[in-house]
């Protein structure tokens, strides 16, 4: 419910604070008093694109503040929360918008500031306004469609059959998207079975590169290391003339002057010693010149292993643990090829028990549709008659259609105004006092099944006759049972069945035209509906509250 709305420097409202009420509230005045500032005011509120020339000549900035009381939406403090907006229980939500002279505007939640789309979502909860151009939309038999929906409970169901449909619509997509890629899928597996053998055909070994490359430059380097270690072995133990053979001449010599010195005993020792290291080194290189292998074979073999193993790592790489992660990639993915025809298979079986499920979803909502429009002529026809329309016949046209995500049903409001008329559609039937009518009987029929908390209908009497205004005026008293319900009218007759009465004027004060809307005791109603009869009032001055 809208508790409070504060409105500064906008169109030709200075400054205006008004309190409103539950139930039915009635805002009245001359023409160009105002009024439209105010339902301007209401539509910022709920997220309408901003204007500059709304903002007061002369000034900077216009604000529009409003409170509302959200009672029970459970919808409405999800969205705040995702929306990351404090909502403490209990409290009011306090909703402004900002509006600059340069273009700029700012939107505020409970003083935190808001994108203007998201003000547009919980104002479509918070605030229905129903204007004199809101009857366009009977025109359009999609708003047909939401209508019967809303009132014959059919949400629901119909949610549960998009959500079936769409699901349905994917899996048909993901099926044919699978029997169109057969040629590609094919060509995928033989690519894949072709690098998983080129890979498992050379099988490369955990630090088996670094062994052969150490093996190969030995094979290439063979015959040099043979030769040169030859040298070195025929130079140290080869003939007389070796070195072996040289310092075990020298070793006997010290021997036999270590007999006549002593002290050149450690000497002889040393030598010996040295003699034999020298010797060991000429045993050990005489092995390694026998072992040695010159096997060109071995290294052109080894070669073309290495060849392999790069070849993978340019391909698969660059480095081998690189070259194991792609076949292991490669295997996941050729079994899930592989896997194809079963996975179509099973989603052939899915797809068949969700046609069935779509079917009877659709089966079902149809049928409850059918049933909620049988019941909605009724009622409409009811609610039209007491409308000043006394033979006037509502029918709801429901037929097949080719299947959406709403359903099978294409439906039509029709309607014959008199008697002797054939029933064809509203849009080409009604008048505009026909069409405000029908409005206003759908709104009361639909009071009790919507959440919204605050209607507001802007001259929804329009194109009526005096007569017909008084019912207009009972039915908005009745949807005030169930809502808050704010108008906007020139009738008296609507006025008089309002609970609560502002009055708009404008006054000049200052070389400036302002707005004032001032709220009215039972006193000042009598004189305010005397003036909307075009009676003279004994009350010079209204008494206000």
């Amino acid at each position: 419910m809208l508790k409070q709305l504060i409105i500064k420097n906008l169109i030709l409202i200075d400054s205006l604070k008004i309190s409103f009420q539950e139930g039915f509230n009635v805002i009245t005045g001359e023409t160009g008093a105002g009024k439209s500032a105010v339902m301007s005011a209401l539509r910022l509120i709920t997220g309408v694109r901003a204007d500059t020339k709304m903002v007061r000549k002369e000034t900077e900035k216009a604000t529009v503040e409003a409170m509302f009381d959200p009672g029970k939406l459970l919808s409405l403090k999800s969205i705040l929360e995702e929306a990351g907006i404090d909502m403490p229980e209990g409290e009011d939500l306090i909703i402004k918008r900002e509006l600059y002279s340069t273009g700029k505007s700012r939107a505020f939640i409970n003083h935190q500031m808001a994108h203007v789309s998201l003000l547009k979502q919980i104002g479509e909860q918070l605030v229905e306004i129903v204007g004199q151009h809101a009857n366009q939309r009977l025109y359009s038999e999609e708003e047909h469609r939401n209508i019967l929906d809303l009132y014959g409970d059919c949400i629901k169901p119909r949610q549960a059959f998009s959500n079936s449909w769409k699901e349905l619509h994917e899996l048909q997509n993901r099926v044919s998207e699978l029997h169109q890629n057969e040629a590609f899928r094919l060509r995928e597996i033989e690519r894949l079975r072709a690098e998983i053998d080129e890979i498992t055909l050379v099988n490369p070994l955990e630090d088996e590169e670094e062994e052969l490359f150490s093996e190969y430059s030995f094979l290439t380097h063979a015959e040099e290391i043979f030769g040169s270690s030859r040298v070195v072995h025929t130079q140290l133990h080869g003939d007389d003339q070796s070195l072996v053979s040289q310092l075990t001449k020298n070793v006997g010599i010290l021997e036999s002057l270590t007999s006549l010195d002593p002290s050149l005993g450690e000497l002889h020792q040393v030598l010996r010693d040295a003699t034999c290291e020298v010797e060991e080194v000429a045993h050990s290189l005489r092995n390694y010149i026998s072992s040695i292998d010159n096997d060109p074979h071995r290294a052109e073999i080894i070669n073309d292993r290495l060849t392999s193993i790069d070849k993978l790592k340019r391909k698969f790489g660059p480095t081998l643990p690189d070259v194991y992660t792609y076949k292991e990639n490669a295997e996941q993915e050729l079994e899930r090829l592989e896997n194809t025809d079963i996975e179509i298979e099973e989603l052939e079986k899915k797809l068949e028990k969700l046609k069935v499920e779509c079917s009877t979803l659709a089966e079902k909502l149809t049928g409850q549709r059918i049933k909620a429009s049988k019941k909605l002529e009724r009622q409409m026809t009811a609610e039209l008659r007491e409308l000043n329309m006394p033979k006037v016949e509502f029918k709801v046209d429901i037929t097949k259609q080719s299947r959406s995500s709403f359903g099978d049903d294409k439906i039509a409001f029709l309607m014959a105004p008199n008697v002797g008329e054939r029933v064809i559609p509203i849009k080409e039937c009604a008048s505009g006092g026909e069409i405000s009518r029908l409005l206003l009987a759908i709104e009361k029929l639909l009071s009790s099944k919507n959440a919204t908390t605050t209607i507001v209908f802007d001259e929804i009497d329009a194109n009526i006759g005096g007569e017909t205004a008084v019912v207009v005026g009972k039915k908005l008293e009745e949807i005030g049972q169930a809502h808050q319900v704010m108008c906007i009218t020139h009738f008296s007759q609507v006025a008089m069945q309002a609970n609560h009465h502002y009055k708009i004027e404008k006054i000049e004060k200052s070389g400036r035209t302002l707005s004032l809307v001032t709220q009215l005791n039972e006193e000042g109603k009598k004189c305010e509906i005397n003036r909307m009869l075009g009676q003279p009032s004994e009350v010079e001055e209204l008494v206000l509250i």
